[in-house]
């Protein structure tokens, strides 16, 4: 699976990251949402977008919506969030966001929304 994940945190950044390699995911990280926006826009495959909600340059939903036209029908998308109340602010469905997770992230929930089949794009 080709994953992105963008998040201003660099230790976040670097633990899934590694940990989304050793599972085999060909993973690209990003702590500005600028450079995920070019990388997405240059046609390179994402087939889940992992993405904070807070993040000081841009929030997730922000991005989302300027990356969501350029994302291929399908890809996952999962939010991340330190904040708890995130779930009632946002509309998931419209926004196709097919998994909120809190922070910090447990591993099951995040190989529970890589797995899943419903919420995205699709």
């Amino acid at each position: 699976m080709n994953i992105v994940i963008v998040d201003n945190d660099q230790a976040i950044l670097r633990s899934l990251g590694l940990l989304m390699d050793s599972k085999g995911h060909d993973t690209t990280v990003f702590a500005d949402p600028r450079g995920a926006l070019l990388h997405v826009s240059r046609g390179n495959p994402v087939d889940v977008l992992l993405l904070d909600y807070s993040m000081p340059e841009m929030n997730g939903d922000k991005l989302l919506a300027m990356l969501k036209p350029k994302l291929a029908r399908g890809c996952r998308i999962i939010m991340m969030s330190a904040h708890n109340d995130l779930r009632h602010q946002l509309d998931l469905e419209h926004l196709g966001i097919g998994a909120l997770l809190g922070k910090p992230i447990e591993y099951s929930e995040l190989e529970d929304a890589l797995t899943a089949q419903s919420g995205g794009m699709g």
